[in-house]
């Protein structure tokens, strides 16, 4: 097992952690499939063109209103992206909560909910970055593991491997992607903000869980960690901060949102 995260902070695209076969079983079952870990981004949250931060936009979307539908437009965006294969928008399993993650009747009834609302209502897994990538990666819809969840951070990492494993009877796919981005570098106090520790420990423990409780295929399991997002990237790139979006009853750009958030 290759694992140097000791200089992480150095890293801008990306590490490639290989777990070799540390175990005499093999697992086919998960063998032709890849596992998705992350946040909003790897879920393809409000990732469709009537997706707006405003309430009637919200409303439209819950009532059925506005459908969850590709236009011809975006469906063209995608090949001149270079993501022909994944044209066709073959739908990715979407995985819910593991038993492991309940602890009562009244928490299963929320967690369900919530996954339920999500992957309905907010989450285009389809247009998701996770999707592109694992279809150009040669990944059919039907072997891709979404187990990733709006909102999360690099501590439920574990949480969600669980989620794939109990798909996979316990079989490590092929290939984890694994990236959180805005639930960690995000946060409106500092002391909700994951510090670089805290991520490097919360990686650490998911690569050991992994080792311990998956059985790999006799060619390993590739982990692909990405780097968070850059808190320098979110704050002055101008490409960001001029972005056009629906919200409050207005148009305004990020920037302009962003102070509004302060104001209030």
């Amino acid at each position: 097992m290759t694992l140097k995260l000791k200089n992480l902070k150095k890293y801008r695209f990306y590490l490639v952690l290989t777990l070799l076969p540390f175990t005499p079983a093999t697992a086919s079952y998960g063998s032709d499939q890849i596992g998705i870990i992350g946040d909003d981004l790897t879920t393809g949250a409000a990732a469709w063109s009537t997706a707006a931060y405003d309430a009637d936009a919200l409303l439209a979307i819950f009532t059925g209103k506005e459908k969850m539908q590709p236009t011809d437009e975006q469906k063209s965006l995608i090949n001149e992206l270079g993501f022909a294969r994944a044209s066709d928008l073959a739908p990715p399993v979407r995985l819910s909560a593991s038993p492991r993650e309940f602890v009562g009747g009244g928490d299963w009834i929320l967690k369900t909910l919530m996954h339920g609302v999500q992957h309905r209502f907010l989450d285009y897994e389809t247009f998701s970055w996770s999707y592109l990538l694992s279809r150009q990666m040669g990944y059919q819809g039907s072997q891709i593991l979404i187990a990733a969840q709006d909102g999360a951070r690099s501590n439920s990492a574990i949480v969600q491997l669980d989620r794939i494993l109990q798909r996979t009877d316990g079989a490590l796919p092929n290939d984890i992607i694994v990236q959180f981005t805005s639930g960690d570098v995000c946060g409106r106090f500092s002391h909700l903000v994951t510090t670089e520790e805290d991520y490097a420990d919360n990686i650490r423990r998911f690569l050991r869980y992994a080792e311990k409780n998956g059985a790999p295929g006799s060619s390993g399991t590739n982990v692909w960690l990405f780097d968070p997002v850059g808190m320098m990237q979110i704050a002055i790139n101008k490409d960001i901060l001029s972005k056009q979006v629906k919200a409050h009853g207005n148009t305004l750009s990020c920037q302009e949102l962003h102070q509004y958030n302060k104001q209030t």
